[in-house]
């Protein structure tokens, strides 16, 4: 390399939040071409944003190997350091956090830009004080700047995680120890964004930016966020000190420490580190030395041989073993690539003596595809000989068996562990779609796993956020609530719903608050510590808003519950009488004990007020001294019943009735039915409601509750409800039916006109009051006492052919109904019995007292005979006899 190129290169050095990166771009932009190289696809991707912004899609390029969105007149590229096109020339290159030339895993990489890679115009190396001994080693001809921070960096000790401030990252290596962390943090906290370096792009923003919006104030990450990602962070805690390098498990140096402690304080922000969980207080020299700025000069970086023999598997090989002899290289251990590659040469069974140097050459690139999915070296080795198989024998990767790979992948359902395993298997093919040589229709393909990968993103996201975010916990802590108390953002609304900053927090019913979610117990009692100060604020002023609501806001239901603002306050219990239940409020836990009395006495005041209003006449009934002897044992019964009484069930109080009597009894709204005894009023709607309730506040152990149907008159009869019950909310039993009281009565009115021994027919009227079809009249007049018979009237096309008489025209409007093909009449009268009945009855129990001893007189010896049927010879013999 000419010492011209040298002589334009410069090393930005120091430590973090000093600018270096924001420096490099900035010079990027000065030039009419440059690439940047970074360690991270994250941060590639982050900074590949801020650039489109500035210059636009078209003159910008992004290759992260996995991810290339190359624009048609590319002038400015950020790529993964590995992924750097140096086959191209470029007016500037930088290559940022160049201490990582001493990685182990990827060491070899960094040292082979800082060797080679050169701008035309200018070459930027930017990283850590500690690498300005070898980069002038390397590079005699550099110009150094050293870089200040912008903040300080101080150390404040161990923390539990409750105690963990705002703008906070907690710091592990371990993704089952990050994801229990955070879900200490959602219970703590009310929830935090999750980092990982194996995250897609779209997942690691979507994550940042629950971060970075506040709907979070905490992170838990791997050491992604020690390498340059810009976030806004004023403390960092590490949780462990350890971690996997890819060889083994070993604690993080003191310049890995300082790289992540330094994410804390961003700018002019002064930033803070520390400790928390099981992990030991660090040592007070490495404070010391993070603090300021002391860490130890690298004396040797990795390097590996990057001159290659592919004369033959073997000689390529051992070009790679090849060592140097420098003091400040050394080689680097076998990575993945290398390992990949002897493992196929001592294991697979490809005939290697058979391969040209193209296969060779061709081999070690497929070598090169990262191991992303991380299951086993047979299991990267089989993927390895699969895609260098078809490139070999065809020239490219079959369009069908590649379709195949993607599209068993392409699955967005699943828990956080698969959808993160299929992310990392899509990463594979991504890294294959980005090479144009492997594959046909190159393009199309990468368009097709970014399209998955999005896919997976996008749901790993959501997973992510439901088990490790509560915002509704998050807005309480960020807000301070529990400790201000400050209201002004929670809304009311007015269905009971209760929102924090757009936040569903839960349902009003009532007086009872409905934590919305399904958060475990533990869960919901930390979220209710901090909404309670809230909540016990609103219930107070809801408190007196009930106390002076009107009574239409208030309901009273059958089952003897009160019902305000959408949800149940109080309850009716037995009382010393039907009419005297005990009023109850709700137990609330909320509410105090003072509140839920006054609710009671509000409660109390509404049910005076109903029951002096609905069931006036049964009250003054009941007060009323009017009644004595067996009249009065008919009031007890009656006022028992609320007001609705079978007449059969006080027949002999009610045979001592007389019509003075009954004048009295209707100044009371009483009315003597001809089936049922009951007080008019009480059977509209809200009486029967009030009537019922206060029935079944006294007759606990119901098996069902009858709500009357609005409109309906004639329902069918449920043996869960009791009679007693059916009668109280104005309804008779007939047979397998059950009927309206009222309209029951009615219908027996409209029978008086026809004589008890003829038979009718129903007309449209009857059906109409009753709510029923003919044939359902028809058995229901038999429940009721009625004999029932029918007749077969002439088919349609008999009618046809039949003259219309005025003795035919009658039948013409006669109701019917159809059964098996056949029209058919209906006829009703009394049945025989009851008619007998009513005849012993008029003369046994007659209007006035004179005509009863007329009867029994002069007819004595009739009474105690048969009745005649009048179908029968008897009666028409009577009858000539008469005459």
């Amino acid at each position: 390399m000419s010492d011209s190129k040298n002589l334009n290169c410069k090393a930005v050095l120091g430590p973090t939040n000093t600018g270096k990166t924001f420096y490099a771009v900035e010079r990027m932009l000065s030039y009419k071409s440059g690439i940047i190289g970074v360690p991270l696809r994250l941060l590639a991707r982050e900074i590949y944003d801020k650039i489109v912004e500035i210059r636009g899609t078209d003159f910008c390029a992004l290759n992260t190997g996995e991810e290339k969105i190359i624009g048609e007149k590319a002038k400015y590229w950020v790529c993964t350091t590995e992924a750097m096109p140096l086959d191209k020339s470029y007016e500037f290159l930088a290559v940022d956090e160049i201490q990582l030339c001493a990685d182990d895993e990827r060491g070899h990489i960094f040292t082979e830009r800082l060797i080679k890679a050169r701008g035309t115009l200018e070459t930027v190396f930017l990283g850590s004080l500690v690498m300005k001994k070898i980069i002038r080693k390397i590079i005699p001809e550099a110009q150094f700047l050293n870089k200040e921070r912008f903040s300080s960096l101080s150390y404040i000790g161990k923390k539990n995680i409750s105690k963990i401030g705002p703008r906070s990252a907690i710091v592990d290596f371990s993704v089952d120890r990050v994801y229990e962390l955070a879900e200490q943090l959602r219970f703590a906290k009310g929830g935090a964004a999750v980092v990982l370096g194996a995250l897609s792009p779209k997942t690691r923003n979507a994550q940042v930016e629950l971060y970075q919006s506040g709907d979070v104030d905490h992170l838990v990450a791997t050491d992604a966020i020690g390498m340059g990602l810009n976030l806004n962070i004023n403390n960092v805690f590490f949780a462990s000190n350890r971690k996997f390098d890819g060889h083994k498990i070993r604690e993080l140096n003191l310049l890995e420490l300082a790289q992540i402690a330094g994410r804390a304080g961003r700018h002019l922000q002064d930033g803070f580190f520390g400790e928390t969980g099981k992990l030991k207080e660090i040592d007070k020299k490495v404070v010391y030395n993070i603090e300021n700025n002391i860490f130890p000069t690298q004396e040797k970086i990795k390097w590996r041989n990057s001159c290659l023999d592919y004369s033959s598997a073997a000689a390529l090989i051992q070009s790679l073993d090849k060592n140097i002899n420098s003091s400040h290289l050394e080689k680097v251990k076998d990575v993945t690539d290398v390992a990949t590659l002897k493992f196929l040469y001592k294991s697979s069974s490809f005939d290697f003596q058979t391969f040209s140097d193209h296969d060779v050459q061709l081999l070690w690139k497929v070598c090169q595809i990262p191991d992303f999915r991380k299951v086993s070296n047979q299991d990267h080795a089989d993927i390895i000989v699969k895609l260098f198989s078809f490139i070999r024998d065809t020239g490219t990767i079959p369009d069908s068996w590649f379709a195949k790979e993607i599209k068993r992948l392409d699955d967005n359902q699943g828990d956080i562990d698969t959808l993160s395993k299929r992310l990392s298997f899509i990463r594979t093919w991504c890294f294959v779609a980005n090479r144009g040589d492997w594959i046909e229709d190159s393009k199309g393909w990468r368009n097709a796993t970014r399209e998955v990968e999005d896919n997976l993103s996008e749901s790993l996201h959501v997973k992510l956020t439901q088990r490790f975010v509560d915002l509704r916990r998050s807005v309480l802590v960020k807000r301070g609530m529990t400790q201000k108390e400050n209201y002004q953002n929670f809304i009311v609304k007015n269905d009971g719903s209760i929102y924090i900053e757009d936040h569903l927090f839960g349902v009003l019913e009532g007086f009872n608050f409905i934590l919305s979610g399904s958060e475990t117990f533990e869960d919901k009692k930390k979220l209710m510590q901090g909404f309670r100060p809230f909540l016990q604020q609103h219930l107070k002023v809801l408190v007196e808003k009930f106390y002076s609501a009107p009574d239409r806001e208030i309901d009273l239901s059958v089952n003897g519950e009160f019902s305000w603002n959408g949800g149940r306050v109080g309850v009716l219990e037995k009382g010393n009488n039907v009419y005297s239940p005990m009023v109850k409020a709700i137990n609330f836990d909320e509410l105090d004990i003072k509140q839920q009395k006054k609710i009671e006495k509000k409660l109390t005041i509404f049910l005076q007020e109903k029951t002096g209003t609905l069931i006036e006449n049964l009250l003054r009934l009941k007060a009323s001294n009017s009644f004595g002897g067996l009249a009065r044992g008919f009031t007890h019964k009656y006022l028992e019943n609320l007001g609705v009484i079978p007449k059969a069930q006080v027949l002999e109080e009610f045979k001592t009735i007389d019509s003075e009597l009954k004048l009295k009894f209707k100044e009371f709204g009483v009315r003597f039915g001809y089936k049922v005894i009951y007080d008019g009023l009480g059977l509209k709607p809200e009486s029967t409601k009030l009537r019922l309730a206060l029935f079944n506040a006294y007759n606990k152990g119901e098996l069902k509750m009858f709500i009357p149907p609005p409109g309906l008159i004639t329902i069918p009869y449920n043996k869960n409800i009791s009679k007693a019950q059916y009668m109280v909310a104005g309804f008779f039993i007939a047979g397998d039916k059950v009927i309206r009281v009222d309209m029951l009565e009615r219908l027996f009115f409209m029978l008086k006109k026809f004589d008890q021994h003829d038979w009718f027919e129903p007309n449209a009227s009857m059906l109409s009051i009753m709510g029923v079809g003919l044939k359902d009249f028809s058995d229901l007049m038999k429940s009721l006492g009625f004999e029932s018979k029918t007749e077969k009237i002439l088919l349609d096309s008999d009618e046809k052919n039949m003259k219309v008489t005025d003795d035919t025209r009658d039948e013409e409007i006669s109701l019917t109904y159809e059964e098996e093909g056949e029209k058919l009449r209906v006829f009703i009268r009394k049945e025989k019995r009851l008619r007998n009945e009513k005849e012993k009855n008029k003369k046994t129990f007659p209007l006035n007292k004179k005509k009863r001893l007329r009867v029994n007189e002069k007819s004595k010896s009739i009474i105690n005979r048969k009745s005649i049927d009048p179908d029968s010879p008897f009666a028409s013999l009577k009858m000539l006899l008469k005459n």
